[in-house]
């Protein structure tokens, strides 16, 4: 049976988990080339990004998402780890500032759904990480009171306001760095996945987009 996903394109907007470290061909979106029977992936990850904007940075997600391919039937972003590793502010769900979290992601959500109202989209949560530069993000709080916690229910909040779906990854990954044999497997930096993390991660989005969407 031909699958609805032949012949598609699908744009990945992230960050270094997106981008692959600097290796595009150990990214998640390099096994999912070969999972699906699409046209084309395009990688629009770039390490160290966040959503939010912030003082001297120009490569934020809010500013990146409207150069994306004018074709992409398939939208899919992932980020908000580095949000909260710089700890930016959360804002609340009714804000539409580049400068706060729930801001941008409004943003975001808006402005896909208007550049590409007949596309799919998919908003991926931070996966848990721990031990990354000495940061355990979900427990941790910032100087600002959150973790990343927050900011992963500042992704689910907006996403329901704008009918978006969501792979929570922070749930339901399967990687978790706090159990030792996974974190060296799978996360050994307690950040960014190895090549078998990235195909497990492959796998999660694959399932999603053959049978969910």
């Amino acid at each position: 049976m031909k699958s609805w996903l032949e012949g598609k394109v699908i744009s990945c907007l992230g960050d270094s988990i997106t981008q692959g470290v600097g290796n595009n061909d150990i990214s998640w979106t390099h096994y999912l080339t070969e999972m699906l029977p699409v046209k084309r992936i395009n990688n629009y990850g770039i390490a160290g990004t966040r959503i939010t904007r912030g003082a001297g940075w120009d490569q934020a997600f809010v500013d990146r998402y409207r150069l994306m391919d004018p074709e992409s039937d398939i939208i899919i972003v992932w980020g908000g780890i580095n949000d909260c590793n710089h700890a930016l502010p959360l804002g609340d769900i009714t804000s539409y500032s580049p400068e706060t979290f729930y801001g941008a992601l409004n943003l975001i959500a808006d402005g896909l759904q208007k550049k590409y109202p007949l596309a799919d989209i998919l908003f991926i949560t931070p996966m848990k990480a721990n031990g990354f530069k000495g940061y355990r993000h979900w427990s941790t709080k910032s100087e600002s009171g959150v973790n990343l916690l927050d900011y992963r229910q500042a992704i689910l909040d907006v996403c329901q306001n704008h009918s978006i779906m969501v792979l929570d990854l922070f749930n339901e990954s399967g990687i978790t760095p706090d159990i030792p044999e996974i974190k060296e497997r799978l996360l050994p930096d307690g950040l960014h996945p190895s090549k078998e993390g990235y195909l497990r991660i492959a796998r999660k989005i694959a399932n999603v987009l053959l049978y969910k969407m």
